[in-house]
């Protein structure tokens, strides 16, 4: 039987250095897959590893760069576009979505 591939001190390593998940993979000598992240949180997770300094990679976009979007666009639409998003329905609400959170708005039509 060959050596554990996730040590503890390599799970630890990885949180330590990095902050997301696709990072943590990479560390690790891994590619960024589904699989490859959910493997790798239930690994930190068993081993009792921290992650709670981890961010979500589902945020592609700044805040700042949204808001210059958001005032300069017509349409949460336009926004889409402008990330270089397909502007497919599920694409505008998740944007509306986060533009509203932000309480992002603009005279220029953006009202969310």
């Amino acid at each position: 039987m060959g050596a554990a591939r996730y040590t503890h001190e390599l799970l630890e390593e990885a949180a330590r250095e990095t902050t997301n998940l696709d990072d943590a993979v990479r560390w690790c000598g891994g590619t960024p897959t589904p699989g490859s992240r959910t493997y790798l949180r239930a690994k930190m997770a068993e081993a009792g590893v921290d992650t709670s300094h981890f961010t979500t990679a589902r945020v592609r976009h700044s805040e700042t760069l949204l808001a210059e979007l958001v005032a300069c666009s017509m349409s949460v639409a336009e926004v889409v576009r402008r990330l270089g998003i397909s502007p497919v329905g599920g694409n505008q609400a998740r944007a509306a979505k986060r533009i509203a959170a932000l309480g992002l708005s603009t005279w220029r039509g953006i009202h969310v």
